[in-house]
């Protein structure tokens, strides 16, 4: 039966498990493969099928249908071939649509919420700022970053979402400093949609005058990818963040393509060394290797190192001892929403033990 367009069904009885129905399919495709000719063109058909079996795709025939033709769905569009309906991929797909869903109204529902990890000092400890991270609250349960952060980019919210934290971490930041917190920057991540599709610096500029904070107390953190495809507009915005005073920064260095004699045509401040670099260096001369290399090179370039994922005590040490320049991870604080991290830091400036720097001597940028 023609279901509409180039679709068709068909209910198959007497089938003797799935190798018969394999058989099947594989006479069909060939049988319908033939080319047509029109005038002096050859066109080749690509047949797809998806199928759905009784009883276990279903016990009725619009269930069986509707998998089937979720089947269909599944089997790309690149050559021909058939798909089995499969129970787990269809749930997710599912779920991935109930996500995307729900995240375009998640702002107006109150369900996002900006939280903050600190940055530390590699070599006093002091607290010098913190990155906001986005979480989202989805009827009662958290969902994970990795989730709905890559929905975002493929849908556009991400440019709502962007905002959003942008907004809220600047208010923050202001709230904190009329409270007598010390002075801290706060570092928003942005993506490269963000950069074709919305206007960065009129954005910035004017959530920074809403609250009154001068433009040094904030940091945007870049992926390699917005660097790798930078177009004349991004570069162009990039100059013009950097002349209202923003910092900017390259987050998860080393996990893309680009090199550090790349970045110098663009107005960075910080590197960001990504925690997959972080993870191995106590057991890992290659890595050692590659981080030494970067805090090196970085410096000569004039740009702070930050590590990302420090977790361990023998980790900290490493990167003490080798001039990197600010810490996070949670060795010092897991992300915390804001009346946590504000606790966090008035508890850490109270505390009277010896900071994070190591006795013996460390290297210098210098030395």
């Amino acid at each position: 039966a023609l279901v509409h367009g180039d679709r068709f069904s068909a209910a198959l009885n007497a089938i003797d498990g799935h190798d018969d129905v394999a058989r099947i399919c594989e006479r069909l495709i060939e049988a319908l493969s033939v080319p047509i000719e029109l005038g002096s063109e050859a066109l080749f058909p690509r047949i797809n099928i998806g199928i759905a079996l009784f009883p276990e795709d279903g016990d009725d025939f619009e269930t069986l249908h509707q998998h089937a033709l979720t089947a269909l769905n599944q089997t790309g569009d690149k050559q021909s071939g058939y798909h089995w309906y499969q129970q787990e991929r269809d749930a997710a797909a599912r779920e991935r649509i109930a996500l995307e869903r729900d995240l375009r109204y998640a702002v107006e529902r109150g369900e996002l919420r900006v939280f903050y990890q600190p940055r530390l000092d590699a070599h006093s400890g002091a607290v010098l700022g913190m990155e906001a991270l986005v979480r989202w609250q989805r009827d009662g349960q958290m969902v994970s970053p990795a989730k709905f952060i890559p929905i975002a980019e493929q849908t556009g919210v991400i440019n709502q979402l962007g905002e959003f934290v942008l907004e809220r971490s600047v208010a923050m930041v202001a709230a904190w400093l009329k409270r007598g917190l010390p002075p801290l920057r706060v570092s928003v991540n942005v993506s490269g949609r963000q950069f074709r599709e919305s206007d960065l610096p009129a954005q910035c500029s004017a959530a920074l005058a809403r609250h009154n904070l001068p433009a040094e107390y904030l940091e945007l953190e870049l992926t390699e990818g917005i660097l790798i495809e930078a177009s004349d507009n991004v570069l162009q915005q990039l100059h013009m963040l950097k002349d209202l005073g923003i910092q900017l920064a390259l987050d998860d260095f080393g996990t893309g393509f680009s090199s550090l004699g790349y970045l110098s045509r663009f107005p960075l401040d910080v590197l960001k060394i990504d925690k997959s670099f972080v993870d191995k260096l106590a057991d890992n001369e290659q890595n050692r290797v590659i981080v030494r290399s970067t805090l090196t090179l970085a410096h000569d370039l004039g740009l702070r190192v930050v590590a990302e994922g420090v977790e361990t005590e023998a980790q900290r040490h490493w990167l003490v001892e080798h001039a990197c320049d600010e810490l996070q991870g949670y060795l010092f604080a897991k992300p915390l929403p804001p009346e946590e991290f504000e606790q966090w830091v008035l508890q850490r400036r109270n505390l009277s033990s010896p900071p994070l720097a190591l006795a013996s001597t460390v290297m210098t940028r210098n030395g």
